[in-house]
């Protein structure tokens, strides 16, 4: 069982993963309330919602600053801002952020982190609201296996499968 931090009003989903890894979707803003600490079984992620944050923040200060991060989506008329935030030192990984943004108009949709050696994290889809901030996290707390990590949010797109609104990868070494 992974140890989960969370901050905010619990409102409940799921989550479809394909190892047996711990994930949170939070919606979410800087400053963070009192922190959570919630055990999550495998196959569940908890929904959180708090007032709109700015976009581009991360978790910073809330385990330890992050360690490389990057978006996607960053110009004013990108309604999805995609950003992937990394905490560690070479492969050891103490906690990963996969977060979007939604600017100018809702959407119904999820958010994928994934890596080397079939990490993939989805959450279920949910309406998104232009103003906040959504995030999935992942607390290996350990070394993982060095290589790309990204994170993408879709949209179902009829009956043709899913949209992408981009992707932001870091690498671990």
């Amino acid at each position: 069982m992974q140890r989960i931090i969370t901050y905010g009003k619990k409102v409940g989903a799921t989550l479809s993963m394909g190892s047996a890894l711990c994930a949170v979707l939070l919606v979410a803003t800087v400053p963070y309330a009192a922190a959570t600490t919630v055990a999550a079984p495998p196959g569940t992620v908890a929904i959180y919602h708090q007032a709109t944050p700015s976009p581009g923040t991360g978790l910073a200060g809330r385990v330890s600053p992050e360690t490389a991060s990057g978006c996607v989506g960053t110009n004013p008329w990108n309604n999805v801002q995609d950003c992937i935030y990394i905490s560690g030192s070479g492969p050891y990984v103490a906690w990963m952020e996969g977060s979007a943004f939604i600017r100018n108009y809702e959407i119904v949709g999820h958010i994928q982190l994934y890596g080397p050696s079939g990490l993939g994290l989805n959450s279920s889809d949910v309406l998104m609201q232009p103003g906040n901030r959504y995030y999935i996290l992942w607390e290996p707390n350990g070394d993982v296996v060095p290589g790309q990590y990204c994170s993408q949010t879709w949209s179902p797109n009829g009956s043709s499968g899913y949209y992408s609104w981009g992707a932001a990868c870091e690498t671990v070494s």
